[in-house]
């Protein structure tokens, strides 16, 4: 699948991934501290932003994705940073192409499959009926009804597009997300190369054993906790999580 992505700035390569309803769009404000240094590149994952849509969406489909985005902008070696679901992308990518990825930062996952709860609007946006909808005022209240969580209220307004009869519709391909997004990250092989995991000191989607189960697979890791922060650090606190990412490279 081509994706569809945004670059900027000139140098060694560093890719980014965005997190489960983002786009690239959500990681400018990280693509802008680096571009001095590096050529970043900014996909949108399948199913998301502008690039194409498929109804089959598995970490290792989306680590193929990524394998031929790195064989299209002829990037040979790249720090690769992945945000939740994109950090489950990263990882998946570093395990099967470790001689691409020069140093590995995964933001606020683990490897293991998440409870429903933990993406519990999943569910709640398939079933929601948009179809007849023309403001996204009406749109925004309906969003604030059924999903209690405001960063996602956000991301699911940012995947909102006006239809030619003026109705509003999803950019995103709601059918395509079910329980493929919470499966864990399965792999018997190792990757011998620095990784980093950062973790919101507020968030709760790592624990102690999540930790345990990361070092067997990736035994270089190092972590990190972001203080002030939930599970969108770089959201909540973009000047530490910027200095957390300049000591690790």
């Amino acid at each position: 699948m081509k994706l569809h992505f945004r670059k900027m700035g000139k140098g060694q390569a560093m890719v980014l991934l965005h997190g489960f309803l983002g786009s690239s769009d959500n990681m400018l404000s990280i693509g802008k501290r680096f571009e001095d240094r590096y050529e970043v590149f900014m996909p949108d994952l399948r199913n998301h932003g502008h690039s194409p849509h498929h109804n089959t969406m598995t970490y290792s489909v989306m680590s193929d994705d990524l394998k031929v985005f790195f064989e299209e902008n002829k990037i040979t070696s790249s720090v690769l940073l992945g945000h939740s679901m994109g950090g489950k992308v990263a990882m998946q990518f570093a395990l099967d192409n470790p001689e691409k990825v020069s140093k590995l930062i995964v933001v606020d996952i683990g490897l293991k499959r998440y409870a429903l709860s933990s993406f519990e609007y999943v569910e709640r946006i398939n079933d929601l009926n948009i179809n007849n909808i023309t403001s996204r005022k009406e749109l925004e209240d309906l969003f604030d009804i059924q999903i209690k969580e405001k960063n996602i209220v956000k991301l699911l307004l940012k995947n909102i597009e006006r239809s030619s009869n003026n109705t509003l519709r999803w950019r995103i391909n709601i059918k395509a997300f079910n329980s493929n997004i919470l499966d864990e990250i399965q792999s018997k092989k190792i990757y011998n190369k620095p990784m980093l995991l950062v973790k919101g000191a507020l968030s709760d989607y790592l624990n102690e054993a999540d930790l345990h189960d990361l070092k067997i697979p990736f035994p270089i890791m190092k972590s990190e906790i972001v203080p002030d922060s939930g599970h969108w650090v770089h959201v909540d606190n973009l000047g530490c999580f910027i200095q957390v990412l300049e000591k690790f490279i």
